[in-house]
């Protein structure tokens, strides 16, 4: 009876051994995921600026093109606050909340359009994979 208890004790002990360990493995499992999803999220993140032609410049984001010439996006130094943060994954319509829109980055064509609503803009964004392949960044001048 013993020699049975101590063996009994010997089992016990293999058991929560093996039970920590499991814990222990669905722990990092859990943790794996968690930045899995997070490094996901993070390479579907984008972001747009909508604004008229002073509030671009004035967040730095559009340069003056010089005489007869338009404005250019300033790629050196802008202010990121400006931008809204989206997923591209669920990005498919942005409302321009205006009559005249023109995107300024280079998205290229056809991966996008731009519909009226009533006499407002909508940006419809019809190939993701091309239209954010570029840069992921969107800028909209407005009037």
């Amino acid at each position: 009876l013993s020699k049975a208890n101590i063996k009994i004790e010997e089992l016990n002990q293999s058991v929560d051994s093996l039970t920590n360990t499991v814990t222990a493995a669905n722990v990092a499992k859990e943790q794996v995921e968690n930045k899995n999803v997070e490094l996901t999220n993070e390479m579907n993140t984008v972001y747009y600026a909508i604004g008229t032609d002073k509030e671009l410049k004035e967040a730095g984001l559009l340069k003056s093109g010089g005489f007869l010439r338009g404005s250019k996006i300033n790629t050196a130094d802008f202010d990121t606050q400006f931008f809204t943060r989206a997923d591209k994954r669920y990005l498919d319509k942005i409302n321009l909340h205006s009559a005249k829109a023109k995107v300024m980055t280079q998205q290229p064509e056809g991966s996008y359009r731009i519909d009226d609503n009533g006499g407002q803009k909508v940006l419809v964004i019809t190939d993701a994979a091309r239209f954010w392949n570029a840069s992921v960044y969107l800028v909209v001048k407005i009037d």
